[in-house]
């Protein structure tokens, strides 16, 4: 049995019906992209970068500059005796380490020797002494027999009155009497005492040695001050009273403050400035101050145990440089090129400031022209800065432009 042909009517629906639903599809599609929405534009954000700023205000400082160096003594002594004999006594404390007072005695030499010598001068001295009463009898003797002879000649009268002799006999008394001052100050010298106070370094002495005026017999090191030399900037040295450079007297010089650390402990001294030295430093072309310890072993120290700063010994010292009036404080992180900083003026523009600097610290400089009181700084990085362009200022704790917070360093940071 075979199928029926289709017929002309159901072939057009196979063809027209799938056109009708493609066309249909296409005007919805239409229909729907026509009443979509808009999509909303992103917005722009043209404020700018976000940076961190510091306002800055003008302040008197006081400054100090800061240096480091090795302690070195301020009096050194090699002690000899001024007179050759054996000695028979040695100070306990004349060992190297040992410390002894000014006028102290270090040694004692033999001096029977010198006692004999003293006896033997005032013996002199007592014949001189004697000689001399002779001689002025003579010539009062001289003198009257001079009157009964009448007037004669003026020279005959020297001779015959005895002047010469009785010159004579009073220059041998005055001679008599020096070899005795000169004996007794051999036997004083027989004791060798301490020209100050002092610390021993190193002694060559030994009961039963001789002892001379060529044989030193002891290096002392004088405790009542040290000396520090230290480097400076030559263009600090303007600021720092110097004895002989722009200061008075030796004790007009710049106070200091020398601090070394002892593990956990920190000894400080008093200081002061007293020489500029006449060469510059061979490695950094600075300027060679030499920074006076007053008391550097704590031998006057009220503490219970004063620790001592010894020579050799590396410090660090704190100068006082005076004041700098109305000066602007700035981080040395908002620094650019130097000499320049980032500024945010009232309109939000960030603007370039040439500023002077006249003194730099370690986490700081004092600026005297190009900043005023109230600026706001910026401290924080900036990538692309474009003077005029817009910034925004970052809130506390609100990241900066490059993502982070800018730290403005301190102190604490510093060390």
């Amino acid at each position: 049995m075979t199928e029926p042909s289709p017929t002309l009517g159901s072939r057009i629906r196979r063809v027209v019906v799938p056109v009708a639903i493609f066309a249909a599809g296409i005007a919805v599609f239409a229909a729907l992209k026509a009443t979509k929405p808009a999509p909303k534009k992103k917005e722009v954000d043209d404020r700018g970068p976000l940076v961190e700023v510091v306002t800055v205000n003008r302040v008197d400082r006081a400054v100090q500059v800061r240096a480091n160096g090795r302690v070195i003594p301020a009096r050194v002594a090699a002690v000899s005796p001024e007179v050759s004999g054996r000695i028979v006594w040695q100070n306990p404390h004349l060992v190297p380490g040992g410390r002894v007072r000014k006028g102290e005695p270090l040694i004692r030499i033999d001096k029977r020797d010198y006692e004999l010598a003293v006896r033997q001068f005032e013996a002199n001295v007592d014949q001189a002494e004697l000689q001399l009463q002779i001689e002025r009898s003579r010539k009062k003797v001289a003198e009257r027999e001079w009157a009964l002879l009448g007037e004669a000649d003026a020279e005959d009268a020297t001779l015959a009155l005895r002047e010469p002799q009785l010159r004579t006999a009073k220059v041998a008394v005055d001679a008599a009497r020096s070899g005795l001052e000169k004996a007794k100050l051999a036997v004083e010298r027989t004791v060798v005492r301490a020209p100050f106070n002092a610390l021993v370094r190193s002694e060559q002495a030994e009961v039963g040695q001789l002892a001379g005026p060529q044989s030193p017999i002891a290096t002392l090191v004088g405790t009542d001050a040290f000396w520090v030399e230290v480097a400076i900037p030559i263009d600090n040295v303007p600021r720092i009273r110097v004895p002989g450079v722009n200061a008075g007297g030796p004790d007009d010089g710049a106070p200091a403050r020398i601090v070394q650390q002892v593990g956990e402990r920190q000894v400080t001294r008093a200081g002061r400035v007293v020489r500029l030295l006449g060469d510059l430093d061979p490695t950094g072309g600075m300027a060679r101050v030499l920074v006076e310890i007053r008391d550097p072993l704590g031998i006057d120290s009220t503490e219970a145990e004063p620790l001592p700063i010894l020579i050799g010994a590396y410090v660090d010292v704190f100068v006082d440089a005076g004041t700098i009036d109305g000066a602007v404080a700035v981080p040395r992180v908002a620094l650019r090129d130097g000499d320049h900083v980032f500024v945010v003026d009232r309109d939000g523009r960030l603007r370039v400031r040439d500023i002077t600097i006249a003194w730099r610290e370690p986490e700081e400089v004092l600026v005297t022209a190009g900043l005023d009181a109230g600026d706001r700084v910026i401290v924080s990085r900036i990538s692309d800065p474009i003077p005029g362009m817009r910034v925004r200022v970052a809130a506390d704790g609100e990241a900066a432009a490059d993502g982070e917070p800018a730290k403005v360093p301190t102190k604490k940071d510093a060390s």
